[in-house]
């Protein structure tokens, strides 16, 4: 996972989230380019836990275990999904190409895994329980946070919404949306964070796959997310 660095007076600010598919491209959500002539996103930032202190550092954690150097990579290009609608956010998707692949991986620098091509859309996860992961938007906050999010209708979603005078609640929600509530109600992360599933053989966890990046949500819980698949 990556943070997007905009071009400001004050050097790099980083508003929206970009995961990692290959050696050379992200994807993240179309809107988070809504505004890129005025403030253009030229580079990801990889591999950082720690938003709090700067980027050359190397981050550690409570128990003293510390990553590699964060890489600040370069974006080549920009393609947005054609279909986009900045209006009600539907196909809000967006693939970047860095302008060199990355030639190691590490633990805190990997691509996550994609849906299986027979994956469905939306209905298929409702009542699931999925992992979201990402920045909080309190830039305050160190290392990158984890919530377990339950899907929930679409139907149930915009009532929820409409009941918190969120702004989204008139934005209808179409197949390639789905709607989440976390356990983490006090901590909004950035957009573009992942919700990801989780693949078990027999009882242990092998990895995490990629289901959607997150649109919009609210400090009550309830989010948003664009599905990949």
């Amino acid at each position: 996972m990556g943070r997007l660095g905009y071009e400001t007076y004050n050097g790099l600010s980083y508003k929206c989230l970009a995961v990692l598919i290959t050696n050379q491209h992200l994807l993240a959500p179309a809107h988070c380019f809504d505004d890129n002539e005025k403030m253009p996103v030229s580079y990801v930032l990889l591999g950082d836990w720690n938003p709090t202190n700067s980027y050359m550092d190397t981050d550690c954690d409570d128990q003293h275990m510390c990553n590699r150097l964060p890489k600040l990579m370069e974006i080549d290009e920009i393609i947005i999904n054609p279909d986009y609608n900045s209006e009600d956010l539907t196909n809000d998707i967006s693939v970047l190409k860095l302008s060199q692949p990355i030639m190691h991986f590490s633990s805190s620098i990997r691509p996550i895994c994609l849906p299986s091509i027979n994956s469905q859309i939306s209905n298929q996860h409702i009542g699931e329980l999925l992992y979201s992961s990402g920045f909080a938007l309190d830039a305050s906050l160190r290392y990158k946070l984890k919530d377990l999010v339950q899907i929930v209708g679409n139907r149930q979603c915009r009532r929820t919404l409409a009941n918190l005078k969120h702004l989204s609640a008139a934005i209808p929600y179409e197949m390639n949306h789905i709607c989440g509530v976390g356990s983490n109600s006090r901590m909004p992360l950035l957009k573009g964070s992942a919700l990801m599933g989780v693949h078990i053989e027999g009882q242990e966890l092998q990895n995490y796959y990629l289901i959607g990046l997150l649109v919009d949500g609210s400090q009550q819980t309830v989010n948003r997310y664009t599905v990949i698949c």
